[in-house]
């Protein structure tokens, strides 16, 4: 598993449903969810536009 702390990687060797390394360094966990939709705006396993979906601030702070 690998994580972004302040923009560094960190390889941690945890099954992916083991938090206890992320509540022991008090990080908060933020889900990212992306999927593909064809023309019509319907989600689809081949060809189409990517969409993604994020917690607000997780690219930084408005305006850098």
């Amino acid at each position: 598993m690998a994580i972004l702390i302040s923009g560094k990687e960190y390889h941690l060797p945890v099954d992916l449903n083991d938090k206890c390394h992320m509540d022991d360094l008090g990080i908060d966990v933020k889900q990212v969810r992306w999927w593909t939709e064809d023309e019509k705006g319907k989600k689809t396993d081949g060809n189409g536009v990517v969409k993604i979906e994020y917690p607000e601030g997780f690219f930084g702070s408005e305006g850098r």
